[in-house]
């Protein structure tokens, strides 16, 4: 009975894990109630799952946080801007012939 429960709660918790990523992956700050719009999911699940996606084992995700006011806090996954080095990441993985001449 006990693994059954376990099985079932993590397919939940995947579901959850898994719409909240959806709404955040946009680089937009949202509130917990303007997730719990979109998703239906509770707020407090919803601010469990923002500290799972920066967990490791869930994709280690930098997700920041201010205050919109008094009470409310906003998230937002940050991306990461791509480096130079990203940009010419392979560029040179094949040798290069000019006149003959392997560069």
């Amino acid at each position: 009975m006990t693994e059954s429960y376990n099985t079932a709660d993590k397919i939940h918790f995947g579901k959850q894990l898994q719409k909240v990523y959806d709404v955040m992956k946009d680089g937009l700050y949202h509130t917990p109630y303007d997730i719990e719009k979109i998703t239906g999911i509770n707020c407090s699940s919803i601010t469990s799952r923002l500290r799972a996606l920066r967990q490791t084992k869930f994709g280690g995700y930098i997700i920041e946080r201010r205050r919109k006011d008094i009470h409310t806090h906003e998230y937002r996954l940050s991306v990461p801007e791509m480096t130079q080095l990203d940009l010419f990441d392979g560029f040179y993985k094949y040798p290069i012939e000019i006149k003959g001449v392997q560069l």
